[in-house]
């Protein structure tokens, strides 16, 4: 943990907010936020300011607290969670408990009692300091169409898998037109309406070879077939999906389509980081900065969604001028353009460019790119060899 803990404070009641927030601010080493809103401003205040405690206050609906609190558990395993509630049933402690809080304190709390457990708490989560994390999830979202999005998506999965050792699943979320099963050259794939029925019954292991890619390291979770089982897929069994992977997985790097739905939203929402794909056309620049105001409007922070411009050219920059300015925003990566008859063999023999040319420079800004997500990752590059084809792989 840090030297610092950040403590927020779920209350929807804003006068016992107050009280408690005037409790834990005489405690030196704790840093204090407080969220008066919904749940679910709550949830993108988590993930914007990544607390290292969370108080909630099964308030002002106990059944829909606990949910919250299982969704943070779950989600958020790394984060402490203590439960504040009026309520003195034995089996609210337990159902609390269950949800995964570390301590249940009944309100209206002593202030020492209160500093007490935050000081237990922060000695337990030092002690647990250094054990591994769970699974990373990715989003990949285009400012408009054809920019590149699944390209990214896959090469960066496969870059993941192969030279960095790390589980990696791509899930297609372009429910009506995704092409991630193309790109991966596959006749027969998992389809995400074929998973969603089963997942109230399924342990995570099952999602694993079920979904492998042959010969790429990589699992696939396919858009939905036939075409009008999209209309079926809910923001609610997207997320319980995603809470299973990422108990399996490293790395769950998410193809969008170009359109903010509910189900795209939801995502969105419980994403790492959001990968927004632009280029510099000028409908594809509009797009782009519509969709930073509209990010930073729901609340997503400039940590979370990083601007990465595809097929960049170095004349670019001179017809342009500083990409930051086009923008008006930090553009996190460029990947550069590469020759359009390298790109069309990565389709027709269903193999990714960074596995077919991995020392070519659009491999090599994809793995900087992805090594910037969350630190250092160390990659093998003996494996960098070309990979040489001698037929097509596609069979129609």
């Amino acid at each position: 943990m840090k030297n610092s803990v950040t403590t927020l404070l779920i209350d929807l009641n804003e006068s016992t907010c107050g009280i408690i927030a005037g409790m834990l601010e005489e405690i030196e080493e704790i840093t204090v936020e407080c969220e008066t809103g919904s749940f679910d401003k709550a949830y993108r205040q988590i993930r914007d300011i990544r607390p290292d405690i969370i108080l909630l206050h099964l308030y002002p609906s106990l059944e829909e607290a606990l949910v919250f609190a299982r969704k943070i558990s779950t989600l958020e395993p790394d984060i402490a969670l203590i439960i504040l509630s009026q309520d003195q049933n034995a089996q609210t402690v337990i159902n609390a408990m269950r949800a995964g809080a570390q301590e249940y304190l009944r309100l209206p709390v002593l202030k020492e009692e209160l500093q007490n457990a935050i000081h237990q708490t922060i000695v337990k989560c030092r002690q647990k300091k250094g054990k591994g994390t769970d699974g990373k999830i990715i989003s990949f979202f285009g400012a408009k169409g054809g920019v590149g999005t699944t390209t990214l998506t896959v090469n960066a999965g496969i870059s993941l898998a192969h030279y960095g050792n790390k589980k990696v699943v791509l899930l297609d979320l372009n429910l009506q037109f995704g092409q991630l099963a193309l790109f991966l050259n596959l006749k027969k794939s998992c389809p995400l309406n074929e998973v969603l029925p089963y997942l109230d019954n399924l342990n995570p292991d099952m999602l694993t070879k079920p979904l492998d890619v042959p010969g790429e390291g990589v699992a696939l979770i396919a858009n939905p077939a036939p075409l009008e089982a999209a209309e079926n897929v809910t923001p609610a069994q997207v997320e319980q999906l995603l809470i299973l992977l990422k108990e399996v997985y490293d790395y769950i790097l998410v193809d969008t389509g170009p359109v903010i739905d509910d189900v795209t939203l939801r995502a969105l929402d419980m994403s790492d980081h959001i990968i927004l794909v632009s280029g510099l056309e000028i409908p594809v620049v509009y797009n782009t900065r519509r969709c930073l105001a509209l990010f930073d409007k729901i609340g997503y922070s400039r940590d979370k969604v990083k601007l990465v411009v595809n097929r960049h050219s170095s004349y670019d920059d001179f017809e342009f001028g500083p990409l930051d300015k086009v923008y008006d925003y930090e553009v996190h990566s460029c990947i550069p353009n590469h020759d359009r008859k390298s790109m069309c063999d990565t389709l027709y023999k269903g193999v990714p460019l960074s596995r077919l040319e991995p020392r070519a420079k659009f491999s090599q800004n994809i793995l900087k790119m992805i090594t910037s997500f969350n630190g250092s990752i160390d990659f093998d590059m003996k494996k960098s060899k070309k990979v040489r084809y001698s037929k097509p792989l596609v069979n129609n």
